[in-house]
């Protein structure tokens, strides 16, 4: 299959997987009076489901492990090493911080077409990070597609009534988007690393997350609120069905999400993930329908629910624009002989560069690039290589289109 549409197709099983996981995570606060015991739940139940399905992916059919059809990396559950532990940690802190907030949001809205906008903003850092990282100036099209962003979802998460939950913006802004900046951060380090020369699989980062995670959460519980911790024991059949059900959902939605950030950058899958946005109103409709009162409503008028639709439309273009303002090119290097170590070192270290390879030809080295957009990448890295002295000509080739198998 092509890179780029297993790239889209992971991003879309993703956003469908975890649009389901947000209504289903709504139906099952009201069925606890307590939601900090759902959430304890959903950690201890998810953290023994995940083990389970890794187990029986680690079944061979046809002499290959079941899970290789999810994770052509796949062999069998592995032991962290001391390197990944420290990634694995920073992962489950931020995730379980970021799950603090999200299960207040749920409890508080019930409205999945109002939580999902608000979690898309989570791009905003992403971006900006990356900004920082490389030390630029934004562009104008990113300018515009963040301010789009925004001010969508700020227009998406308007409440049935056609109010503003501000204390809802406040902690997604502050508490949910920034542990989950360090979780994206974290788990994208962890899918490019390499074990025997092939990158760590998607199925073992998630239940060695999902298993630090859950001793964060229980932990930050036992000191905010111990008695969801023994209200674990007395919850109620119904929603223990939903919490298996949500969690085994959850599962897939994250093994098919940190598959596609080990192919494209942070930003850009939390882009092409936006689908969520898109899915929220129809699916809090859909249930509304077959089960009436179970979810807030979407609106309460015409007027409200043009609102919440223009805010989504725009959440989703602006993010999909930031996706495809990044740039490809290939550069053709001349150089004298003898000296491929140092160059190949040398083109390697600078920023944007993806890949370098030796030729034999016209040619003598041959670079791949990724970076934001065409004039800074341009200026960057020709300004870089005008650096390398022992560099006799090269051109410079944008990519209009590109074909990867994998």
């Amino acid at each position: 299959m092509r890179k780029k549409i297993l790239f889209y197709f992971l991003c879309f099983s993703s956003s469908v997987f975890g649009t389901i996981v947000v209504v289903l995570d709504a139906i099952a606060s009201t069925y606890t009076i307590d939601i900090w015991i759902y959430g304890n739940l959903s950690f201890v139940i998810g953290t023994l489901l995940s083990f389970m399905v890794a187990l029986i992916f680690m079944i061979p059919v046809k002499g290959r492990p079941l899970g290789r059809m999810f994770d052509p990396n796949f062999d069998r559950i592995r032991l962290p090493t001391r390197e990944q532990m420290r990634l694995f940690v920073a992962m489950a802190l931020g995730n379980a911080i970021s799950t603090v907030g999200y299960f207040y949001i749920v409890s508080a809205t019930l409205d999945p077409s109002a939580v999902l906008p608000f979690m898309q903003l989570v791009i905003l850092y992403l971006a900006l990070g990356e900004i920082l990282v490389e030390k630029d100036i934004p562009s104008l099209v990113e300018v515009q597609s963040l301010v789009v962003i925004v001010f969508g979802a700020l227009l998406a998460s308007i409440t049935p009534t056609g109010e503003f939950d501000i204390i809802s913006l406040v902690v997604v802004m502050t508490i949910i988007n920034c542990g989950a900046t360090i979780r994206i951060i974290a788990q994208r380090k962890m899918r490019c690393m390499r074990i025997d020369r092939r990158r760590i699989d998607s199925i073992n980062i998630r239940v060695w997350n999902l298993l630090f995670s859950t001793l964060f959460f229980l932990l930050i519980m036992a000191i905010y609120d111990p008695e969801s911790i023994t209200g674990m024991f007395e919850a109620s059949s119904m929603l223990l069905l939903i919490t298996c059900v949500s969690m085994l959902v959850t599962f897939f939605a994250r093994i098919t999400y940190i598959r596609a950030l080990g192919i494209g950058r942070a930003s850009i899958t939390q882009a092409a993930t936006s689908l969520t946005v898109i899915l929220g109103i129809p699916m809090t409709l859909i249930v509304n329908y077959f089960a009436p009162g179970i979810l807030s409503p979407v609106y309460t008028t015409p007027w409200v629910f043009l609102i919440k639709l223009i805010g989504t439309i725009m959440v989703a273009l602006g993010i999909v624009t930031l996706a495809l303002s990044e740039v490809r090119a290939y550069i053709l290097i001349k150089a004298p002989r003898g000296k491929g170590y140092k160059i190949l070192r040398k083109i390697s270290n600078i920023r944007g560069v993806v890949v370098v390879s030796a030729l034999a030809g016209k040619y003598d080295y041959i670079v791949k690039v990724k970076l934001r957009t065409l004039g800074k990448a341009y200026r960057l890295i020709v300004r870089e290589l005008e650096k390398i002295k022992d560099i006799e000509d090269f051109v410079w080739l944008s990519t209009l289109y590109e074909w990867e198998e994998i």
